[in-house]
C-alpha cells in the first residue's frame, strides 16, 4: 500500500492563512480597545485553522518521504535531515531574532524566560501557572506546533507503510483522553488555560489535518470527476458546517464538558473541509476571495504578522490610553505597522533563509 501525498502549490491556502491572521489580529485590537466586542472565537477559529493545516502540509511532506523510502530513491536519514534543516530554515530566523531583541532589551522580563523561550516550551509555563506572559502570549501556538513539528516526523516514519493512518486516529485519541480526563479529575489535571494552551489540547486538530492529507488525493480524483452541482455543494457545504457548529454553540445546548472534549473535533471537522476546499481550488465565492492579491501576500507573511502585531499593540496602548491617540488611530497604526514590518521580516529574513530551502529538496507550500 502506498501513502498519498500532496506535491504541488495551492494558492488558497496563502489566502486561508491571511484570514486566520486577520481573525487574531482583530481579537487582540478587540482586546485593546474599550467596548469592543468579544472576538475571541475569531480568534479561536484563527488559530485552530493554523494547527488543521499544518498538520496537512507537513504530513502530506512526510508521506511523500515515506514513498520515497519505500521505493529506495531516498534514504531515510538524510530524508529527515533534510525535513528537518528545511522547518528550521522556515521558522526559526524569524523567531529566535525576536526571541534575542526581547532578551536583549528585556522585554516583559523576557531574560527569566529565556528557557522556555529558547526551548519552544512557553505553553507549558503559561498553561501550569494559569496565567499568559505579558507581549509573548501568542507564542504558545508556536510552542504547540514546533513540539508537533519535533515528534509528527518520528511517527510517521517510524510506522509500517500500511499502517501509517493509525498515527492520526491515536493522536485524536489522546487528545481527547487528556481532556476526559481533566474532566474526571475534578478539572484539576490541567488549569483552565491549559486545556486551551496544551499540546495535548490541540494535538486532535493537528490530526485532523494529517488525517485529510492521506485521504486527499482520493477526494481529488473524484472531485475532478464529479459534476458541477456536486462540486459547488462541496465547496460551500464545509462554511456551512462551522457556521452551525458555531450557532449551536452560542445557543449552550451542549454541556461544558462536551464542548471541552469534543470542541475542538467538532469545529475541526469544518475547517478540514475548508482547507480541503482551498486546496482543491473548487469553484465558489470563498475561493475568488482568497486568490486575490492583498490576501496571497498577507498570507505569505503570516508568520511574521502573527509574531509581531501583539508587540505593536502593546507599544502604542499606552498612547490610547493617555487619551493622545483615538482608537481608530491604534487599529490604523497597528495595520500599518504589521504589513510594513512582517513584509521587512518576509523580504529580509525569511526569504533570505527560505532560499536555501532549495539545496534541500521537498513538497510545495511549506
Amino acid at each position: 500500500m502506498k501513502a498519498t501525498t500532496r506535491s504541488t502549490y495551492m494558492p488558497q491556502l496563502d489566502g486561508i492563512r491571511a484570514v486566520a491572521v486577520l481573525g487574531v489580529i482583530a481579537h487582540h485590537l478587540s482586546q485593546a480597545v474599550p467596548g469592543s466586542p468579544n472576538l475571541d472565537y475569531v480568534a479561536t477559529a484563527g488559530v485552530h485553522i493554523f494547527f488543521v493545516l499544518s498538520g496537512f502540509l507537513i504530513t502530506s511532506i512526510l508521506l511523500k518521504l515515506k514513498n520515497k523510502v519505500a521505493d529506495g530513491s531516498e534514504k531515510l536519514p538524510r530524508g529527515l535531515r533534510q525535513f528537518f534543516i528545511r522547518r528550521a530554515l522556515r521558522i526559526y530566523p524569524l523567531y529566535f531574532a525576536v526571541v534575542l531583541a526581547a532578551i536583549l532589551m528585556n522585554l516583559g522580563g523576557a531574560r527569566g524566560l529565556t528557557p522556555w523561550l529558547a526551548t519552544y516550551t512557553l505553553n507549558f509555563k503559561m498553561g501550569a501557572q494559569d496565567w499568559y506572559e505579558p507581549h509573548f502570549a501568542h507564542f504558545w501556538t508556536l510552542a504547540v506546533e514546533h513540539q508537533f513539528y519535533l515528534v509528527w516526523p518520528l511517527l510517521i516514519l517510524a510506522l509500517p507503510l500500511r499502517v501509517t493512518w493509525i498515527a492520526p486516529l491515536a493522536a485524536i485519541i489522546i487528545s481527547l483522553s487528556a481532556k476526559a480526563f481533566y474532566i474526571h479529575s475534578g478539572y484539576t489535571s490541567m488549569t483552565a488555560l491549559g486545556t486551551y494552551i496544551s499540546t495535548q489540547s490541540n494535538l486532535d486538530l493537528l490530526a485532523l489535518g494529517s488525517a485529510l492529507s492521506f485521504v486527499y488525493p482520493v477526494l481529488k480524483a473524484k472531485i475532478s470527476k464529479a459534476d458541477t452541482r456536486t462540486i459547488r455543494f462541496f465547496a460551500y457545504m464545509p462554511l456551512a458546517y462551522v457556521l452551525a457548529a458555531f450557532i449551536i454553540r452560542q445557543t449552550g445546548v451542549a454541556p461544558k464538558w462536551v464542548d471541552i472534549i469534543f470542541g475542538n473535533v467538532s469545529f475541526g471537522l469544518g475547517y478540514v473541509g475548508i482547507v480541503a476546499v482551498a486546496g482543491l481550488s473548487l469553484p465558489n465565492a470563498m475561493g475568488l476571495i482568497l486568490e486575490i492579491s492583498p490576501f496571497q501576500y498577507l498570507g505569505r507573511i503570516s508568520y511574521g504578522a502573527y509574531v509581531f502585531h501583539p508587540f505593536l499593540i502593546d507599544s502604542i496602548l499606552p498612547h490610547l490610553k493617555s487619551g493622545q491617540i483615538s482608537p481608530s488611530q491604534l487599529i490604523l497604526a497597528t495595520s500599518i505597522g504589521t504589513l510594513l514590518i512582517a513584509g521587512a521580516s518576509y523580504h529580509f529574513i525569511e526569504m533570505p533563509c527560505m532560499s536555501l530551502k532549495s539545496r534541500f529538496k521537498a513538497s510545495a507550500n511549506t
